[in-house]
């Protein structure tokens, strides 16, 4: 079954606090937000049709976002598989305050190493369902990375 997941909710937040960001106001409307999250999707698109391999190592969690939308739209990737990847592409800031001030919608991480991190955490607690769940989201990267 395949499920078109046109445009999201993290994606909508993600443009949202972009534009707030850069056109120096507090409440960007949503049109502005839809467009520039259009523009931006179009630059960073790494679906199976594109020459681009993505490259988990040095990604922005914009990027691994719009690769799992991509993943999902081509009926490679079920919303259950893809839940790991939405927790990676989180930003929860530890102090409490909000997501605008924790967000980095440019800096690079390497994902292989926070999920390899994260596969050690829930193996540590005893948890095997997300355990699971990660080591299939590495599986995942690894196997994306590997057609270079």
């Amino acid at each position: 079954m395949r499920i078109d997941a046109g445009s999201n909710y993290y994606q909508t937040l993600v443009n949202q606090l972009s534009a707030s960001k850069s056109l120096g106001s507090s409440a960007a409307s949503v049109s502005d937000a839809s467009s520039a999250g259009q523009t931006a999707a179009a630059s960073i698109s790494l679906s199976s049709d594109s020459a681009d391999v993505p490259d988990f190592t040095s990604m922005t969690r914009k990027d691994l976002i719009g690769w799992m939308n991509g993943q999902i739209r081509a009926g490679k990737m079920s919303l259950d598989e893809s839940t790991p990847f939405v927790a990676l592409g989180m930003s929860i800031p530890v102090n409490g305050n909000s997501l605008e001030d924790s967000y980095a919608p440019f800096e690079r991480l390497n994902f292989i190493e926070i999920a390899s991190r994260g596969l050690e955490g829930a193996l540590s607690r005893h948890d095997d369902s997300g355990a699971k769940a990660l080591q299939n989201a590495l599986d995942m990267m690894q196997k994306s990375m590997a057609a270079r």
